[in-house]
């Protein structure tokens, strides 16, 4: 079975955990939660539930940078392109879910250029860089 990883700060600490996410029903107290499998051997328990901020939930992508570091749902990038008339161009980008496209996009945030999303694979990408997640 195929699992859909998410990361969220942990609601006593805020540090960052990453896991299997629930969400409980509010009658039954409402808690988001998210399942840590931690343990490094089958002697060792794992963490198990840990209640996490809701607001701060990011989807893991499937899509790596710089030779194998995970990109998660609202990280920040600085994305450098190939322009228009031979000119590079920086655009500060999130990375978010795009419903139209069915897949992670980068959205430009910052500049007035017209583009609005950036596919992962868009050909004109030189570089991208890692800059911060939101909700750091």
């Amino acid at each position: 079975m195929r699992k859909t990883i998410f990361k969220a700060k942990r609601s006593d600490t805020a540090t960052w955990v990453e896991g299997q996410y629930f969400e409980q029903k509010l009658r039954y107290g409402g808690r988001a939660q998210i399942y840590v499998a931690d343990a490094e051997n089958e002697e060792e328990e794992d963490t198990g539930w840990t209640n996490v901020l809701r607001e701060t939930l990011c989807q893991l992508t499937g899509k790596t940078y710089d030779g194998g570091k995970l990109v998660w749902e609202n990280d920040l990038f600085e994305v450098k392109m190939n322009g228009a008339e031979t000119h590079i161009e920086y655009f500060n980008c999130q990375v978010v879910w795009h419903e139209g496209c069915c897949a992670f996009v980068f959205k430009v945030i910052s500049g007035d250029n017209p583009i609005l999303w950036i596919a992962f694979n868009d050909q004109n990408i030189l570089s991208i860089r890692f800059i911060n997640n939101t909700h750091d």
